[in-house]
């Protein structure tokens, strides 16, 4: 019976000392796991702060296009109204200094810039 008893212990020792080489196999198992997820996350994370930082750039980058296509698009518009009644009748071979037009026709703008009577005119000189 004592004997009974000894290999009962021995086998139930062995089983436990099984159990926990399993269970220290699966720790050290999932402690890699876990390590190798916090080294992808802070690989991550170092990408996202490097995409944030080139989405604010390139956001301030197309406010200042913007900017710029707004400033010129308020010059252009200034330029075109300081010609307003500047160009006057031209005929065969005159010309309009204020708009740049060289004509064979005939464009007839009023001095209010209300009307426009365009017929043959040529740009740069030529029709």
């Amino acid at each position: 019976m004592l004997e009974k008893r000894e290999k009962e212990i021995f086998i139930l020792t062995k089983k436990l000392e099984d159990d926990n080489s399993e269970s220290l196999f699966g720790v050290k198992n999932l402690t890699a796991q876990v390590n190798n997820l916090l080294s992808e996350m802070e690989t991550l994370q170092a990408e996202k702060a490097l995409l944030q930082e080139n989405l604010a750039f390139k956001g301030d980058e197309a406010s200042n296009q913007a900017q710029s296509l707004m400033d010129e698009r308020s010059s252009v518009a200034v330029g075109i109204a300081g010609n307003v009644g500047k160009a006057g009748m031209v005929g065969s071979g005159g010309s309009a200094p204020g708009l740049g037009i060289v004509g064979c026709g005939r464009l007839g703008i009023d001095g209010n810039g209300g009307s426009v009577v365009v017929g043959i005119v040529g740009i740069g000189g030529s029709c």
